[in-house]
């Protein structure tokens, strides 16, 4: 595959910019992601420069805390927050990158912060949520945590049959840090949820109600771009489940109604400007009167799996790499800090609400303001300069032989057994067949 390097005559000069990827999780996501990046070449022309990234791996390796770090201009810094020696190397680069989930906000990344911060605004419906202790020996149940010198003199004995029978059964349980690679545990009844909850042994868990599911939707944000799409957690394979009709169906275009569309990419993106990550996604689910309620608000590590991903894997690599050569190329940085604009979008929502504002109003305001914190001007209009023909470059690179490559080795190494190999790569074929035929069509090809 040839790499897109047109002869450059209209600019002064050209500039190498640096792009990290942290990336533990995904293989075949950080080769597409490579790979299209490193197709566009010297493509990408701004205000008189041409620019060319170099793409590197940041490795896990030892490194001194005293000496000079050379840091990339924007780091896609995906699960750092699991290992502090990472962690606290990206705060050593914060002054030299920006990177697409804070540091600032590590802490607060998940579920159950972003559940209590936004439902109280009222703009979403959330199901009922409960944060609980681990269940291991939790303050009352253990005689030696009950002296007099313990701070919390209140053992904080709770019963959590009552908070079952509250949110009414079913509920499911789940671990604080999130479910993606856990069996989320469901209980019907309190002797189910008595035994689901020991299950989880000394990790602190969800606890939240059912809700009646007619459309499960998982919403994905890129900076200012979004994306809703079919997700079924119920399936029994990871790999199955963004697919639909019992893996049958790789997408179904207006699958919901088109304000459910609107509020669930809302929904991804006000969560990603509250919490300083650039990549999020957020799950609701839509029920059968047609109300929508969100069951998780927050995740900034969000899926990027070729072999989950399905039919939305190239828009998932398009979106990153729009993302991350803007910020490299602009130099775009946040212009205050999450919990600042945090601060100022609620204040903001409140004031809304005071003066008789529905949430359809504070909303919208929401949404802008998480826009304009994604520069979301600066970016379109850097993407109609530097390179109005990105998405006729896009299809050229995932239609390659460089592509099919990346593709037949995550299928090869996902499944294990010889003899289905060849079965699920014509089924990926198929599926990213049809995503370029949808591509052509788009583009007029």
């Amino acid at each position: 595959m040839k790499k897109r390097e047109d002869s450059v005559t209209s600019v002064n000069s050209n500039e190498v910019l640096q792009i990290g990827l942290s990336i533990p999780d995904s293989l075949s996501f950080r080769r597409a992601l490579e790979g299209l990046i490193g197709f566009l070449g010297e493509a990408v022309r701004y205000r008189g420069k041409s620019y060319r990234f170099n793409v590197r791996g940041i490795k896990r390796k030892p490194y001194s805390l005293l000496s000079h770090q050379s840091c990339p201009d924007v780091i896609l810094n995906r699960h750092v927050n699991r290992d502090p020696h990472m962690l606290a190397q990206m705060l050593m680069c914060e002054n030299q990158s920006h990177l697409t989930s804070s540091p600032e906000s590590f802490g607060t990344m998940d579920s159950c912060s972003a559940t209590g911060i936004l439902a109280p605004l009222g703009l979403f419906r959330f199901a009922g949520t409960w944060a609980l202790p681990r269940p291991a020996d939790p303050p009352g149940m253990n005689p030696s945590f009950s002296g007099r010198d313990m701070i919390y003199s209140d053992p904080g004995y709770y019963d959590i049959t009552v908070i079952g029978q509250e949110l009414h059964y079913p509920v499911y349980l789940f671990p604080h840090d999130g479910k993606e690679m856990v069996p989320v545990a469901r209980a019907d009844d309190y002797y189910q949820l008595l035994e689901a909850y020991e299950e989880f042994s000394d990790r602190p868990v969800i606890l939240q109600e059912g809700v009646i599911c007619s459309e499960y939707i998982r919403s994905f944000c890129v900076g200012p771009q979004t994306l809703a799409v079919h997700y079924d957690p119920s399936a029994r394979f990871f790999h199955e489940r963004y697919l639909r009709n019992g893996a049958d169906e790789a997408v179904t275009f207006g699958f919901i109604p088109e304000q459910a569309d609107r509020i669930s990419r809302r929904l991804a993106l006000i969560s990603a400007a509250f919490f300083g990550c650039d990549h999020n996604s957020a799950d609701l689910i839509l029920s059968p009167d047609g109300q929508l309620t969100a069951v998780d608000p927050l995740s900034c590590d969000p899926d990027v799996s070729l072999m989950h991903l399905h039919f939305h894997f190239p828009w998932m690599v398009k979106a990153l790499t729009r993302w991350l050569v803007f910020v490299a190329a602009t130099g775009y940085r946040r212009e205050i800090s999450p919990s600042m604009l945090r601060r100022k979008m609620i204040d903001g929502a409140m004031k809304l609400k005071a003066a008789g504002s529905d949430s359809e109003e504070i909303g919208q305001h929401l949404e802008n303001l998480a826009m304009e914190s994604f520069g979301v001007k600066a970016f379109n209009d850097f993407w109609n300069e530097s390179l109005p023909e990105f998405d006729v470059l896009a299809y050229q690179y995932f239609a390659s032989e460089n592509y099919q490559e990346i593709m037949a080795e995550a299928v090869y190494g996902y499944f294990k057994i010889p003899h289905e190999r060849p079965e699920m790569m014509a089924h990926y074929e198929g599926i990213h067949d049809f995503w370029l035929h949808c591509e052509r069509e788009r583009l007029g090809l």
